[in-house]
């Protein structure tokens, strides 16, 4: 039987973090006030750490990223081995809890080095903890329990009994995932044992609740809901909400693995009830929604039909994709038996499209792993973006393929003689459609890669690293500072604006700044550049589509203004133009004939082509606007330059 798409494996870690959470964020606005008034940098990066800390426990990751970056900078600049490793384990925290384990692996490594040379136990031990659950969430286990082992020897040393019943827990944990049932079992009743030697009653309940949890992934179901019971009874003791709800909730799942689906209700709707008073939505529509199917398979269609539906409002209220594709998938399956075949076909129709953006999400996380990783791994990173993207089209094949057949099957069976009248019509659509999907799909794979190797030329990757070489070799060490900050600014801005199918006009223009400002330092005296925003226009309050300028002005640069003898000037101009936004990348160089007479024979420039096909796409209707290319003339009719003109898609932020 399918589940809601939401764990209610609560490993002791989140618990203890839950408790703090709420004091912490109480800090926050004190310690955001402090910072605005600190100047001294060891003292900014402490308070950017612990507000990087606080606000990742509270799941906001952009602001714990970006206090994050900021005191890595800061501490990177100074050379503080210490505040170093602080910084980029939180960093990694905020990549990891966004599902970013190879970078969050890359940054803990760091810091775990620092740390060997520079740090305490307790630090060393805090970044083998944060490898273990790194390696663990990539589904490497035997790596995780490697370092949650190296972590516990360091409690062990430490004689610190509360950390080593939290680890030992997650070694159970993950031997349980590995299937190693004894072994499991042993480190479980290590941790309930370390619990109830400290007294820590939190611990105790979700010992039991690992323990019961071993147990049901045995099948062993009546042995399952003996050691649940007792978690619940001291999560009831307690008072603890948390626990009660995550021991009720695993109970309705065991005994509804044991058939006994009228007991595993009761529970159900205890759960139900302790996640309405706790106000967690997401879990209420998980709930609503394993209700919903229980009595659909009790055979009770209107009940199951109220609370799938109310499940399904609620994820759509909330924005949790996975609940909802688990609400929708459940709602198709219960129309179809009972003969609703519009619905069933409307909310199958629904439940492909969550699906296709729940893939979206995954290939923008693994986009923007490799652009985290692009300054030192830009080969390997494209091989592995290719590779990643090729399977991920095989499988989204495979899942289209496989639902497909499904729903087909369960058309077949239910309703044989509408078939036989309008089946050959009803096969002729799905096929067509499938085939304009499929063509569609490949599309955009294609033009997504195409894009991200035209983000950054990999010329000025390296050439920028070059100068800055040569800055340091030079002993300049202020330029060398100044053009590193520029560097990494950008790249950040690259990271960020990457991962997005639309940014604020605001971050695009800070971006497409310091390109052109890095660019300045590099062809020094070259050229200068000017950015004009209609005043009409709100940067803060619109998105355009990122990377389809910097093509343009990246040729502007190379093509128009390194050729020449005299200083360029570049204007970047953005004015309203109906519902879009026209943009203008002028330049006063050699002109394009001067330009291709110098290129190497043979040479395409692509940029125009993408940014066309990226246009297309993203407009409604299909018919974007053209990319109008101006030879400039002067007074003389010689060549005066050239004028890229296109119209920007815009959303409202």
């Amino acid at each position: 039987m399918r589940k809601a798409q939401r764990s209610f494996l609560c490993i002791v870690v989140l618990v203890i973090a839950i408790g703090q959470v709420a004091a912490q964020r109480s800090k926050a606005d004190s310690l955001e006030g402090l910072l605005a008034k600190e100047k001294v940098d060891t003292n900014r990066v402490k308070l950017l750490n612990q507000l990087s800390k606080i606000y990742n426990a509270a799941s906001d990751y952009k602001r714990g990223l970006a206090y994050a970056k900021e005191a890595l900078t800061i501490s990177e600049l100074e050379g503080r081995q210490r505040d170093i490793a602080n910084s980029l384990t939180n960093v990694g925290v905020a990549f990891r809890n966004q599902g970013m384990a190879d970078t969050a692996i890359t940054l803990f490594n760091r810091a775990l080095e620092i740390r060997k040379e520079h740090g305490s136990k307790k630090e060393i031990f805090s970044s083998e903890n944060n490898l273990g659950n790194s390696y663990v969430a990539k589904g490497e286990l035997a790596k995780g329990l490697e370092h949650f082992l190296n972590s516990l020897r360091i409690c062990e040393e430490l004689k610190d009994t509360f950390s080593m019943s939290v680890n030992v827990q997650l070694i159970g944990v993950v031997y349980k995932d590995m299937r190693d049932y004894p072994k499991a079992t042993e480190y479980n009743l290590r941790a309930l044992g370390l619990a109830e030697g400290v007294k820590d009653s939190i611990g105790i309940a979700y010992a039991l609740n690992s323990l019961g949890n071993t147990y049901s992934a045995q099948k062993d179901f009546d042995q399952a809901i003996v050691y649940l019971q007792r978690s619940l009874k001291v999560g009831e003791l307690i008072g603890n909400k948390m626990c009660i709800k995550t021991a009720l909730n695993n109970l309705g799942l065991n005994y509804s693995n044991k058939g006994d689906f009228a007991k595993a209700m009761q529970y159900y709707f205890s759960a139900l009830k302790e996640n309405e008073a706790i106000g967690d939505s997401a879990a209420i529509a998980a709930g609503c929604i394993n209700i919903g199917e229980l009595s659909s398979v009790m055979g009770n269609n209107e009940v199951g039909l109220k609370y799938l539906l109310k499940g399904k409002d609620i994820s759509e209220r909330i924005g949790d994709r996975k609940n909802l594709f688990s609400a929708c998938s459940m709602l198709s399956d219960l129309y179809s038996r009972t003969g609703n075949f519009e619905k069933a076909l409307l909310y199958e129709k629904r439940k492909g499209q969550l699906r296709d953006s729940l893939l979206g999400d995954e290939r923008m996380k693994q986009i923007a792993e490799m652009s985290a990783k692009y300054e030192t791994e830009k080969k390997e990173s494209e091989i592995k973006l290719l590779s990643a993207e090729k399977d991920l089209q095989q499988a989204r094949a495979g899942q289209l393929e496989m639902e497909k057949t499904s729903l087909r099957n369960r058309i077949v069976f239910g309703t044989a003689v509408l078939l036989l009248l309008g089946g050959g019509f009803f096969v002729y659509i799905r096929i067509r459609r499938k085939n304009e999907r499929a063509q569609m799909e490949k599309q955009v794979l294609e033009l997504e890669q195409k894009a991200l190797r035209l983000q950054m030329n990999p010329h000025f990757i390296f050439n920028a690293l070059s100068s800055i070489n040569n800055f340091i070799g030079d002993n300049q060490t202020a330029e060398a500072r100044r053009y590193l900050s520029k560097f990494a600014k950008l790249m950040r801005l690259v990271l960020e604006n990457s991962r997005e199918t639309f940014v604020l006009l605001q971050n695009e223009v800070e971006l497409l700044r310091s390109y052109m400002e890095i660019e300045q330092l590099r062809f020094t005296g070259k050229f200068d550049f000017e950015i004009v925003v209609d005043p009409a226009i709100d940067p803060e309050a619109i998105r355009i589509p990122p990377m389809l300028i910097q093509p343009h002005i990246e040729n502007a640069i190379l093509h128009g203004f390194a050729p020449a003898e005299k200083k360029g000037m570049l204007w970047l101009r953005f004015n309203v133009n109906g519902k879009s936004i026209r943009c203008e990348v002028e330049d006063n160089g050699v002109g394009r004939k001067a330009s291709i007479q110098k290129e190497r024979p043979g040479h395409k420039s692509t940029a125009m082509k993408v940014s066309q096909e990226r246009l297309a796409l993203l407009s409604k209707d299909g018919e974007a606007s053209a990319i109008n290319v101006v030879d400039l003339v002067g007074p003389d009719q010689n060549p005066a330059g050239t004028k890229i003109i296109f119209d920007l898609p815009v959303q409202v932020a």
